[in-house]
């Protein structure tokens, strides 16, 4: 099938304007979750959509999709509150990031609400605070939402390496039980972003499920959303985690010579 051409934004994001897609733009593994159904339906476009179009484009998003206005965006008091007041996603036309943001959305849909709620509810008691500052609870929906990423697995030895940053037992010693025992998702569309174009440095901020790694990214949705809505309180709960160290997330992590990288695999700090 032939790629369709599409009617571009005649007046796109003065702060930002990003170059549509190139035709292998999920070839990393990062993108390894999506929906083939939506990889296919995306390909077909050779230029920017409408933002208009984004509702038909990310079907499973629980929200649509509006072109942000920034002084809307301002007076209603940042992103959460415009998404409580217009019932809708504020995006900015030809902006990759805003797209993977939508990207997850469509993927994440029960844990992007819960995102949502958790900072709606933060917010709400930040204003009746008399130092009304951001809490602990925003900033780690804040850092999930930007750069979450999800381990699934059965293994607790996986995430208790990743506790201690026991980097050489997690990505060496384990590495083909890690494989085959785990899955690694990327909900973070700062991350997905970084993805296009990786480089090392690139870090995630993790959250571990321990289910099968098998399951679909529905159910992995599903329970994602449970642990976001009664667990997540800070920073703390989420570890960070050097994403290119995973198999098959770097060309040359089949290298132990690329584990010595102490400035990307740190060691814990005591």
């Amino acid at each position: 099938m032939s790629k369709q051409t599409v009617p571009v934004t005649k007046h796109a994001d003065p702060v930002k304007q990003d170059q549509w897609l190139c035709a292998d733009w999920h070839r990393h593994a990062a993108f390894d979750f999506l929906a083939p159904e939506l990889v296919n339906k995306i390909s077909h476009f050779d230029a920017w959509p409408h933002i208009e179009a984004y509702a038909q484009i990310f079907q499973q998003a629980p929200l649509g999709f509006i072109e942000q206005d920034s002084e809307q965006l301002k007076d209603c008091g940042g992103y959460e509150r415009y998404i409580e007041k217009h019932n809708a996603i504020p995006t900015r036309p030809h902006n990759i990031h805003d797209f993977m943001n939508a990207l997850s959305w469509h993927h994440f849909p029960i844990s992007k609400m819960a995102l949502h709620h958790k900072q709606s509810e933060a917010y709400r008691q930040q204003q009746q605070s008399p130092h009304n500052r951001r809490s602990p609870l925003q900033n780690a929906c804040t850092l999930f939402d930007e750069c979450g990423v999800i381990l699934v697995s059965e293994q607790s030895d996986f995430i208790e390496c990743i506790r201690h940053h026991n980097w050489t037992e997690l990505f060496i010693n384990n590495r083909t039980a890690l494989e085959e025992q785990s899955r690694i998702i990327t909900l973070g569309h700062a991350l997905l972003e970084k993805s296009l174009k990786p480089y090392i440095g690139m870090c995630g901020n993790l959250i571990h499920i321990a289910a099968n790694p098998q399951m679909s990214i529905k159910h992995i949705d599903e329970l994602l959303a449970q642990i976001i809505q009664h667990e997540l309180t800070n920073t703390g709960q989420l570890h960070p985690f050097p994403i290119l160290g995973y198999p098959g997330w770097h060309p040359q992590n089949t290298s132990i010579s690329f584990y010595r990288n102490e400035d990307y695999f740190r060691s814990l700090k005591l």
